[in-house]
């Protein structure tokens, strides 16, 4: 987040800052917003049914006060953005003016799909000043993106070991903050959309943080779980569109159960989907890029073919893709249909969503900086410390003998992975 009037853009918001866009007046909360001017936050402009506030304040309850403001990017406020219609007190009324002047100067290439700051542009020069389904978000600035500091690093002579290092250095505090959003006893959070634009950075200590919650999944105690949870992954997610391979955010089980239920392999056997997957032409596009999972994937798969469960894992999830296909509109009957394994197959799915899909991300775009430098050794191990971690994270619930699924599924995600980090750096699992 550095620099220039609009810091940022997705789908789901427009984030402005110097200065951000003012609340009107008449909002509610209006007195706990920071004034406009203020350069320790940012300002975000969402739609009103937009979900990442309630998941905001859910990260901090879990992580606490300490916790949260060092590795969130917090909520300070939110409230109704200011129009003319809808003015910011007196004093804030340039803001406005300079937050309107800062969209409509702004200009995308012509290919690039409109997202929300582009709307809010079409909507100003159309006249509309009409921000009643929008509300504002105030949230805390970070120095930047993990993306953004690699594209300051494509271009730089700092050595690959260097960046490693710092990079590594990071991760155990990263971890712990990971697993405490999915392993909380009264609520769980998963983000599933961890990738390194997410992920923000501060360079003194290096430290990673998360900076967007705009797509999640949760579940509390003593509450039902099959819409919020099971439903919203899989009828909101899975069902609607293909996984690509390009996303290096989500988990292999996940990439597999949506090559499954978009190709409608759910009644061959477990074999003929995992090489169906694997001989793919969108997938086999991505084997010379730096996502482990992708261009790794014949490597890994050869291993987790020979055991039982990993096959068990293939049948669950080909069982759970059917029964996605029977119940579509019911989130209910569908978390109904699934039995305690395949609910804990979706659960588990999830939750690598939170551990292994951010430091796989992470390394994707190390890798990619430094294009020279090997993913592999050439005895087939990883090339460091981050791809050992993934690799052996995959691996983990597949090679526990004499266990059944249910449990070794159950172990490895209630498992401290900073004790499999500490074991990595430490030499003792290769």
């Amino acid at each position: 987040m550095q620099g220039g009037r609009i810091l940022a853009e997705g789908v789901d918001g427009c984030i402005l800052s110097g200065p951000m866009w003012p609340c009107a007046e008449d909002s509610k909360g209006n007195q706990e917003v920071p004034n406009p001017s203020n350069t320790r936050y940012v300002s975000k402009i969402v739609s009103v049914e937009d979900e990442e506030s309630g998941f905001l304040q859910m990260a901090e309850r879990i992580l606490g006060t300490q916790l949260s403001e060092k590795y969130l990017s917090k909520l300070q406020a939110q409230c109704k953005p200011a129009t003319k219609l809808h003015p910011p007190k007196k004093q804030y009324a340039e803001n406005l003016v300079k937050g309107e002047r800062n969209i409509l100067a702004k200009t995308w290439p012509t290919n690039e799909n409109e997202q929300a700051c582009g709307q809010l542009k079409r909507k100003l020069e159309n006249g509309q000043d009409n921000l009643s389904k929008k509300k504002l978000m105030i949230i805390t600035k970070y120095e930047m993106t993990m993306s953004e500091l690699a594209n300051k690093l494509l271009n730089n002579t700092i050595p690959y070991k260097t960046i490693l290092v710092n990079i590594e250095r990071a991760i155990p505090k990263f971890i712990m903050v990971l697993q405490k959003l999915y392993q909380n006893q009264t609520e769980q959070l998963i983000h599933i959309d961890l990738h390194t634009g997410n992920i923000f950075v501060r360079l003194n200590p290096f430290e990673f943080g998360i900076a967007d919650f705009g797509h999640c999944v949760f579940r509390r105690q003593n509450e039902d779980p099959s819409m919020t949870f099971f439903g919203k992954f899989l009828i909101n997610y899975v069902s609607n569109v293909p996984f690509s391979p390009r996303f290096s955010q989500i988990p292999l089980e996940a990439r597999l159960l949506s090559f499954c239920y978009m190709k409608k392999l759910d009644n061959v056997t477990p074999s003929a989907l995992v090489k169906a997957w694997e001989n793919d032409e969108e997938v086999k596009e991505y084997i010379s890029g730096t996502d482990i999972i992708s261009s790794q994937l014949s490597q890994i798969l050869s291993q987790l073919l020979k055991r039982i469960l990993f096959i068990a894992m293939v049948e669950s999830i080909q069982s759970i893709s059917r029964k996605l296909r029977e119940n579509l509109n019911s989130a209910s009957a569908l978390y109904n249909s699934f039995t305690p394994t395949e609910k804990k197959v979706v659960e588990f799915i999830l939750t690598r969503y939170s551990i292994i899909s951010p430091i796989n991300t992470i390394n994707e775009e190390l890798m990619h900086i430094y294009p020279n430098e090997q993913l592999m050794t050439q005895n087939g191990k990883g090339s460091n410390n981050l791809i050992k971690f993934i690799l052996k994270g995959i691996a983990a619930p597949y090679f526990q003998d004499g266990s059944s699924l249910d449990r070794a599924l159950s172990s490895v995600q209630s498992a401290d992975l900073g004790i499999l980090w500490a074991d990595i750096v430490a030499g003792k699992s290769s």
